[in-house]
């Protein structure tokens, strides 16, 4: 027995060598990166409950420590951003609390070209919910933390025969109240033919995604095949196929598929300017034959648009990419639509109850249950209350992302501008909400240690957009702030900052105001 022991702690001293063989000479031949930090911030506001009357005031102590690493080699790309800040609240210590974020993501290629494995980690505190308080942070409170897992293969090649983009995921997505949870899997594959091949053409795309949720499921896929030839003519005929289709237990009654083929024509306008247009013809017909057209322009370096229009089961779909620098400006704008599933944002109106209320006035806070004495009934009024709560989102949305991104940066002052508009439409009910977001900003270097900042953001949101005298909620948030930073050595620096935030809403309830002042000291080390 002694020597079969003897000859199993052999065999893993030996498996322990050999592994550290494998990993040592990728792990060493890098460039290794750590950058910890501390922080103390003690915050000011003027109404933490965030109330429309019966304000009362609070001082948010936080106390951060922050871990910044990465570390870079020819075959391993990691990256660690993560953050502890533990908060205390002067009116209410019961709110004490201990909040966590981070950032990781890993790749480590197998060989030198091709195969790679990848992972990351994302944990972050975002509002509970939307409808009560979209701007919820760690001083108004009700956040919840969501934690985002991800591991997969991936494989990348380009030569001049092939050029192929590939990964393979498993994702986990999950959250303290167990709302927007799922795990599944999703895959993506895009190829086309390298320049060295003369008389082919051939482009595949395809995106596949498989989502569970307990008992629920969601499936959707979608793949795009074009196969034509070169001519000398810098005209390249070819035929295109796509087809597409959302399933599962949360499909509901919805036609979410879509199969279409026809002929096309790649034109080679010039050598900046590329453009792609056929002509489908849908197989179920269930929707009319439709043109799918692309465009890429490159006129410089510096400038780049790519721009398509097609149609999906849901109607007419587009996309656009465009880019431009110079040495000054810096423009950004662009526009996606995607399919999703177990997400947070579905609202619901739900009924509170029957309250008495002052008569002309539906502020809860002035009302008082039925089961309640009310001795002045003259000047109240018996009225039921609704209120916009976060439900699970089990069935498909279409998101359609807007971006618009502009930056001038001059020698000593920068201005940025920054607008958003994201429309939900949920795919089975037909409920959309839509936020539109705006900011800017200008920020000025005082001195070679001081910089000053002023900002202004506004958010429109609209929940159940098409019922906001009904069902829906429709909220409006202005937010001006000022920040002076201060650099008092090397790795010391500080931030003053004084912020109000006006919220309208049409749910009085919800209508507030708050001045909140703050100061931040930073150590590096």
């Amino acid at each position: 027995m002694g020597i079969m022991a003897m000859d199993m702690a052999h065999k893993r001293s030996y498996l322990r060598y050999l592994l550290l063989c494998c990993i040592a000479p990728i792990v060493t031949a890098g460039e290794w990166k750590f950058d910890p930090s501390i922080s103390i911030e003690e915050t000011y506001t003027d109404n933490v409950k965030l109330l429309t009357d019966n304000k009362s005031e609070s001082y948010s102590s936080q106390v951060s420590a922050r871990i910044n690493t990465s570390f870079i080699s020819n075959r391993v790309n990691f990256s660690l951003n993560g953050n502890s800040t533990y908060a205390s609240y002067s009116h209410d210590h019961d709110l004490d609390k201990d909040f966590k974020t981070l950032n990781a993501n890993g790749k480590i290629a197998l060989w030198k070209n091709g195969p790679a494995l990848t992972a990351s980690a994302s944990i972050q505190n975002q509002s509970r919910n939307l409808a009560d308080n979209r701007l919820a942070d760690v001083v108004s409170g009700d956040t919840i933390e969501t934690q985002n897992y991800q591991t997969g293969f991936e494989y990348n090649v380009a030569n001049s025969a092939f050029i192929v983009n590939s990964a393979l995921n498993y994702n986990v997505s999950q959250s303290d109240d167990n709302i927007g949870e799922s795990e599944g899997v999703s895959a993506q594959f895009n190829a086309q033919n390298g320049s060295s091949i003369r008389y082919v053409f051939w482009q595949a795309n395809s995106n596949y995604s498989k989502r569970d949720n307990n008992s629920l499921s969601g499936e959707n896929y979608s793949y795009e095949l074009k196969l034509g030839f070169y001519t000398p003519y810098g005209l390249t005929p070819f035929v295109r196929v796509y087809d597409e289709d959302s399933t599962g237990s949360i499909g509901g009654n919805q036609n979410n598929n879509m199969s279409s083929w026809g002929p096309g024509l790649k034109w080679q306008l010039s050598s900046h300017i590329l453009l792609d247009i056929s002509y489908n013809y849908v197989d179920d017909k269930k929707s009319d034959d439709y043109i799918a057209a692309n465009i890429n322009w490159q006129p410089s370096s510096r400038t780049s648009l790519q721009a398509g229009l097609s149609q999906r089961f849901f109607g007419n779909s587009y996309n656009l990419n465009f880019q431009h620098t110079n040495r000054r400006l810096a423009n950004s704008i662009t526009y996606n639509e995607t399919i999703q599933a177990f997400d947070r944002n579905n609202y619901q109106q739900v009924l509170l109850g029957l309250y008495w209320c002052p008569i002309g006035s539906e502020n809860l806070l002035s009302c008082y249950a039925n089961n309640d004495s009310i001795i002045d009934l003259d000047n109240y009024q018996l009225i039921a209350l609704n209120s916009q709560v976060l439900q699970e989102s089990n069935e498909f949305s279409l998101n359609k992302d807007l971006s618009w991104i502009s930056t001038l940066t001059l020698a000593r002052t920068s201005f940025s501008l920054n607008l958003s508009n994201t429309e939900r439409e949920s795919l089975d009910s037909g409920i959309k909400e839509n936020t539109f977001s705006a900011s800017f900003n200008i920020s000025r270097s005082i001195s070679g240690r001081s910089d000053l900042k002023l900002t202004y953001s506004f958010i429109h949101s609209e929940m159940d957009k098409n019922q906001i005298q009904g069902n829906g909620q429709e909220d409006f948030y202005r937010m001006i702030s000022t920040t002076y930073t201060r650099s008092f050595a090397s790795s010391l620096s500080a931030n003053f900052s004084i912020q109000y935030l006006d919220r309208d809403s049409d749910n009085g309830i919800r209508t507030y105001q708050e001045t909140r002042a703050f100061i931040n000291i930073k150590k590096n080390f």
